[in-house]
């Protein structure tokens, strides 16, 4: 019988889609490059005989399952989970991207999978439960940004090669005598890994499915030495505990002994191998005590060894998986006699300072042993680490049989960590009051919504979170109502605190990676980043090119295009010292950039101001690029013209600069082909004479132009907004419709307090660009400018660029001011890059037209409140 057949006989399938169940089997098989078709095969197969047993006849798998079963698997064969499946070919280690955490939450792995919401005791857990546990404390609202899966003590919690699973050596009479609750959850992993399915595979993919970071934690030395927790490690080498009594070494290894630390390291080895985790952290903590002889600087030079090796090992698992893997740490404690210092951990062997020094650790959460004290000394830990977070530790009970602690009181141990420094919160054992049987209760779940927020309303505190968030996507359906949309959102700059604008990206399908290009500082100088895992996390910006003096040496770069096989262009709008604009090339997926390669000006010897990416043609059949084609534009006074020319040969040499007739009054023009050859131009068009005087080239429009014979002839432009809308991108999709995002600077009422409001929006064509359904636009993101006078315009958008993704979603990056906090005076700092991962809505809505219909200077067209 397949795992597959065990799988749909043993779990009720319900709502659920096989290829749920079948993930983790793909990826605990992934040394085996031909499991996808075994997979892919067995799933077909059984399906159809499990339905043909279930309603008596043969229906087929439907096709919605069918094309969900294929990308999931086809996702996990091509992941990085794949040791051959390398994003990155050098030998240095990915760098870790900053990312700013608020809340994080320690599941032990043990009570979790016995206990489950108003269950008083132990019970049976299905995989609704344990995705259940997840949604419990990642829900909508929380602050929740990383989950920490415990999946040892000692032994480990599933199936290993390595170590020892969990209960396996107690003997039948020792079995008989443990407590209900190590029964019941010994019974329920039996079910789940006889079917094939790892519940905290499961856990994990579900924390990432909301948009949080997902660790795994791994206990160093639990020393509990309860008979379920024995191992054959230590069975076998009885000499290498660290003592013989209970909670007093029985249970724990000493860390004197390279055999131990090999063995450690062999255990969190094939942890990260088997699970698609971010990474791991070290619990220290779990207990704090490694060694029972030698002096500090022996105890510090072995376990650095260890560290380090892991660190390692982190490294070259990410290289394949194409992303840096978290390492954090939880410092050991000193039992409660003392507070937890770098001191106290050091003595104990634990040089944590050390570890952020050269670069293995990502984060520092500092606790105390399974009571709250209420006084972390966090800021000894800030003084001596600056370069790393560190995370104030709050456990669940003030001990002594005191019930855990209430919603007010975790509030207040936050505020008190914040206060003293810490970057967030870190709760351990939170759960724990589900354990008590007919005395349980639950925990106060509700108040991870308002923990640990440094004075900052809850609106910018989750904007500013990075990682993806929940977000909503509204599509306005004509007077009805409005459609909501579920999506994703981050403020990718978020810890950066400089000013980042202009963002351009584009999508790499050889690499499965996304580059982004944007302007940093005073004066704009060109900066990149990259992601590999769809725009969750990204690499350090770097500079496209530096000087001698190692600064950023090219100035604001605009108009990222991707033409394939690693080669890349973007425009700098005006090389450093020469004040001509400037094209830069890459062969190398953005690593490097070649000489620049001055543009020529307009035939009449003006400046060719450029903006937006050229657009790239290519042979239908071989994929070969036929035709680069660039606008540009020159300013006469307050009045503007676009051009256009043409390369064969991608961007080296270029025809002779056209004057487009109907594009007098046009600066910027986005070039895009419709699926049915027509080229559209999505023009920005100059302040409206009717509001000439206006000088903020947020008055500007925008426009469609088309061209039906491949940019020789022109349409007049057609606007679509008079003023306040512009800076547009395009996506093609399979279907043929084109989704065109834009920025709103104007447009928006002001909100209840008088501040201006700003957004992104999108529209859909289903005609190749002839017209815009404007009635039924997406409003992507809206916020609220903060700022009056004459500066109230600077928290505003500028610059969408938007690319379609292999499963149909969309990213859209834009640039935002939203936090910018300067006087009158002052620069306009910072500014971020946004980005939103959304989908169309695929529900029907209503057949009006009034939008559409209406003048395309009347209010009804440019004039909308956004939170209505």
């Amino acid at each position: 019988m397949s795992d597959v057949t065990r799988i749909l006989e043993e779990i009720e399938l319900g709502d659920h889609s096989v290829a749920e169940y079948l993930l983790p089997l793909v990826v605990f098989n992934h040394e085996d490059s031909s499991i996808f078709d075994k997979v892919y095969q067995l799933t077909i197969s059984d399906w159809t005989k499990h339905r043909t047993s279930q309603i008596g006849d043969e229906r087929p798998m439907p096709a919605f399952t069918r094309r969900f079963l294929s990308l999931i698997l086809w996702t996990v064969i091509v992941s990085p989970v794949m040791p051959y499946a390398s994003a990155q070919d050098g030998s240095e280690p990915i760098r870790q991207p900053t990312r700013s955490r608020r809340v994080l939450y320690n599941f032990d792995g043990d009570s979790c999978l016995s206990t489950k919401a108003g269950s008083k005791g132990p019970v049976p857990v299905n995989i609704d439960d344990v995705k259940r546990l997840i949604e419990e404390v990642a829900y909508e609202g929380s602050r929740v940004d990383t989950v920490l899966v415990c999946i040892n003590a000692q032994v480990m919690y599933y199936p290993t090669k390595i170590g020892t699973m969990r209960g396996t050596l107690s003997t039948p009479d020792e079995r008989a005598k443990w407590p209900e609750s190590e029964k019941q959850r010994f019974k329920n992993l039996k079910v789940f890994f006889d079917a094939g399915v790892d519940p905290y595979a499961v856990m994990l993919a579900e924390v990432k499915k909301r948009g949080c970071e997902a660790l795994l934690t791994f206990r160093m030395n639990d020393d509990h030495g309860v008979d379920f927790l024995r191992t054959k490690f230590l069975v076998d080498h009885a000499d290498w505990r660290l003592g013989t009594k209970q909670y007093q070494g029985s249970g724990a290894m000493d860390f004197a002994h390279d055999e131990v630390r090999d063995y450690t390291f062999r255990l969190i080895e094939e942890a990260v191998g088997r699970y698609d985790c971010d990474g791991i952290e070290l619990d220290f903590n779990r207990f704090p005590r490694f060694f029972k002889n030698g002096s500090t600087d022996e105890r510090v030079a072995k376990m650095n060894s260890l560290v380090e090796r892991v660190r390692k090992m982190l490294d070259e698992v990410g290289r394949r998986r194409g992303r840096r893997l978290v390492l954090s740490v939880r410092p050991p404690s000193n039992f409660g006699s003392t507070p937890p210092t770098p001191d106290t951990a050091r003595k104990l062997g634990c040089d944590v300072p050390a570890w952020v020094k050269h670069g293995w650790v990502d984060f520092v959460a500092v606790s105390e042993f399974l009571f709250e004290r209420g006084d972390l000394p966090i800021d000894k830990w800030k003084q001596i680490i600056t370069t790393v977070p560190v995370y104030g530790g709050i456990e669940c009970t003030k001990g002594g049989g005191a019930k855990n602690l209430t919603a007010d009181k975790y509030r207040d141990a936050a505020t008190r960590l914040i206060k003293a420094g810490a970057d967030g919160v870190y709760l351990f054992n939170f759960f724990t009051s589900r354990e008590g049987g007919e005395a349980a209760y639950e925990p106060p779940f509700e108040v991870l919504r308002n923990l640990a927020v440094k004075k900052e309303s809850d609106q910018t505190a989750f904007s500013r979170a990075n990682g993806w968030q929940p977000h909503e996507v509204r599509q306005l359906t004509g007077k009805v109502s409005t459609v909501r949309i579920p999506a994703r959102f981050q403020i990718v700059t978020e810890t950066w605190n400089r000013v980042v604008a202009v963002p351009c990206i584009v999508y790499m399908p050889e690499k499965d990676r996304i580059l982004m290009l944007v302007g940093c500082d005073y004066p704009h100088r060109a900066f990149v980043l990259s992601s590999d895992d769809r725009g969750a996390t990204w690499t350090d910006p770097r500079p496209a090119l530096s000087g001698d003096d190692g600064k950023a040496s090219i100035g604001l770069g605009t108009s990222l295009a991707y033409l394939g096989e690693g080669q890349l262009v973007f425009y700098e709008t005006g090389s450093v010292g020469a004040g001509h604009p400037s094209r830069w090339f890459s062969a190398d997926y953005g690593q490097t950039w070649g000489d620049p390669v001055a543009i020529a000006p307009t035939s009449d010897e003006k400046h060719w101001s450029v903006w937006d990416p050229p657009l790239v043609d290519r042979h239908p059949k071989t994929g070969k690029i036929t035709q680069l084609a660039e606008t540009g534009y020159a300013q006469s006074g307050t009045s503007s013209q676009a051009w256009i020319r043409f390369s064969t040969d991608e961007g080296q040499l270029w025809s002779k600069p056209i004057k487009v007739p109907q594009w007098q009054g046009v600066n910027e023009a986005y070039l895009f082909r419709a699926g049915n050859g027509d080229l559209l131009a999505a023009c920005r068009t100059d302040v409206p004479r009717r509001l000439i005087g206006k000088t903020l080239d947020h008055y500007e429009g925008l426009g469609i132009s088309i061209s039906r014979d491949d940019g020789h002839n022109w349409s007049a432009v057609r606007k679509l907004y008079d003023y306040g809308r512009h800076h547009p991108s395009m996506v093609l999709l399979p279907n043929q419709d084109i989704v065109m995002t834009y920025v709103v600077r104007l447009g928006y009422v002001n909100d209840q307090n008088g501040f201006p409001q700003f957004g992104i929006e999108a529209v859909v064509s289903h005609d190749h660009g002839a017209t815009w359904d404007l009635d039924h636009r997406y409003l992507l993101h809206a916020w609220s400018g903060k700022r009056k006078g004459e500066t109230y315009w600077w928290p505003s958008s500028q610059a969408t660029s938007s690319t379609l993704m292999r499963d149909g979603a969309i990213l859209t990056a834009f640039g935002t001011g939203y936090r910018i906090k300067a006087g009158e005076d002052s620069p306009q700092a910072p500014r971020d890059v946004g980005l939103i991962e959304w989908r169309l809505n695929t529900k029907p809505v209503s057949a009006e037209s009034t939008i559409r219909d209406a003048a395309f200077d009347s209010d009804l067209r440019n004039v909308f409140d956004p939170k209505e």
